[in-house]
């Protein structure tokens, strides 16, 4: 006979990154992540987590407005994805094999108020910005650039810089399921 495992009621508040970091928090010198520049272990991804959080909300990015990720695989995809949902932000995670005019419609549809790009694919992303731009515009303010290979435009910043500039966010937001995806 097999019994099923108890699952836990989460609660009228619940923040899915701090879930995850309370559950991995005593494998904090485990490693979470890997790319083909180093690891990350559980420690320093919430670390870097945080920072992210406390970044994005600095950047003028409120809770529940959205944050597109146009990110390769790599270690500063998790710390921007959980790091959206850390502060309360939505995390808007896209396909990086798409068209310009794919981005562009998802620039002017999504309501993103940033966008957090590899650095490889900020050239695809800036063209998106114009057609969007053009076609009827987008709402971005803040590009957070990882890795860039290229120099920045006004306007863009580097996540590396950023998450050095900022202390971690002290607490997570308290979201709710009721919570809206920046319904305006």
């Amino acid at each position: 006979m097999t019994t099923q495992p108890q699952v836990q009621a989460l609660g009228e508040r619940f923040n899915f990154a701090e879930h995850l970091i309370r559950r991995n928090s005593q494998r904090s010198s485990k490693t979470a992540h890997v790319d083909d520049r180093g690891r990350l272990s559980f420690g320093e991804l919430t670390e870097q987590i945080r920072r992210a959080a406390a970044a994005l909300l600095a950047s003028g990015v409120r809770r529940e407005e959205r944050v597109l990720l146009l990110m390769h695989d790599c270690n500063d995809w998790p710390v921007g994805f959980l790091g959206a949902m850390y502060a309360g932000i939505v995390p808007v995670a896209v396909n990086t094999l798409l068209t310009v005019d794919d981005y562009a419609y998802m620039l002017q549809n999504s309501r993103s108020q940033a966008v957090m790009v590899s650095g490889a694919l900020l050239p695809t992303l800036r063209e998106a910005m114009t057609r969007a731009g053009a076609q009827g515009g987008h709402e971005v303010k803040a590009v957070i650039v990882s890795r860039p290979n290229t120099a920045l435009a006004p306007g863009e910043a580097v996540l590396d810089s950023l998450l050095r500039h900022h202390a971690p966010l002290p607490a997570p937001a308290e979201t709710h399921p009721d919570d809206r995806m920046a319904a305006r």
